[in-house]
């Protein structure tokens, strides 16, 4: 299940390793909020910020290239939401999980951190999107 494969949507082709596999993530303020903050949002559930500070360790534990270790986690746990969307999430992680793998353990509670504020983000410009268009 690579990032070519159908799972997501592919914008453009990488030309580097350095260089993001999928397009721009998110568009607008990509100030991540504290654990405080997201944890006064109210409308991400405590399920989906406790899976989100598990990818770290998940991430770790699967085999594979990174993207496709990405994209497991995110069908693994909200395969409910559109492979565009999906996407952007992965788009937002990777870098973030791909850092974690070349950094080693010694500061995977930053990641855990890191990964939950990325997922409240997404959550939350998701369920703003779905209130706007019902």
């Amino acid at each position: 299940m690579g990032v070519g494969s159908g799972s997501f949507p592919r914008t453009r082709e990488r030309r580097s390793s350095q260089e993001p596999i999928l397009a721009a993530p998110f568009e607008g303020d990509c100030n991540l909020p504290s654990q405080k903050e997201v944890r006064q949002m109210g409308r991400v559930s405590d399920g989906d910020l406790e899976a989100a500070r598990g990818l770290p360790d998940e991430f770790l534990r699967l085999k594979g290239a990174p993207d496709d270790r990405v994209i497991e986690l995110i069908n693994r746990h909200w395969d409910g939401y559109g492979g565009r969307s999906r996407a952007e999430l992965a788009q937002a992680l990777l870098p973030v999980l791909v850092d974690m793998m070349n950094q080693g353990q010694r500061t995977m509670d930053v990641y855990r951190g890191l990964c939950e504020g990325i997922l409240a983000m997404w959550l939350r410009r998701e369920l703003d999107a779905t209130e706007r268009a019902g």
